[in-house]
């Protein structure tokens, strides 16, 4: 019974999320187009996980990019510019972005999630993913700046296991005096 217990309450169950680790985080790059000082930019990456949270939903990578406007004039984050590949060079699908308008007014701050589906064939740890370039571009005036970030996945060693099994019964009494 102990054994059919187990299998019932690990049956299905599947991961929802995979934190990876990435360096640098974030990048900071600085909109400096023709020597005109805009603003700059910082991109971190989150988590790859399932939309929504669902355990068989396509695997999606999120990003999370921060856009300073130094400047007089808005700055607007191009949404469907957005281009993701992995060390592979293999893109991911285009990107979902919160909030969908990308525009940052002067003198102010945007952050904006981007959700990029991972590609066909990959799965939720992407074990070959050793790299990540986010390329996108912010349109100033009569002007557009591209911007690249660059990350490199830290792998960590981890110290050799012993399998161990423990096994036992507790009985825990609380007593509340009011």
């Amino acid at each position: 019974m102990g054994l059919s217990l187990l299998a019932a309450l690990f049956s299905g169950c599947a991961a929802t999320a995979h934190r990876f680790a990435f360096e640098p985080t974030p990048v900071e790059q600085w909109l400096e187009p023709e020597g005109q000082p805009l603003g700059r930019v910082l991109v971190t990456v989150i988590e790859g996980r399932r939309a929504q949270g669902e355990p068989k939903g396509q695997p999606e990578m999120h990003l999370r990019v921060r856009v300073e406007n130094a400047s007089d004039a808005p700055l607007t984050l191009v949404t469907d510019s957005p281009l993701l590949v992995g060390s592979d060079l293999v893109p991911f699908g285009s990107a979902r972005v919160e909030p969908g308008e990308g525009e940052v007014a002067p003198r102010s701050s945007g952050t904006f999630d981007l959700w990029f589906p991972y590609p066909p064939g990959t799965r939720l740890d992407y074990p070959e993913l050793d790299g990540l370039n986010l390329s996108f571009a912010i349109e100033y005036g009569s002007g557009r700046a591209e911007v690249s970030a660059n990350f490199d996945r830290l792998r960590f060693e981890s110290p050799p296991s012993r399998a161990r099994f423990n096994m036992g019964v507790g009985f825990l009494y609380t007593s509340c005096d009011y």
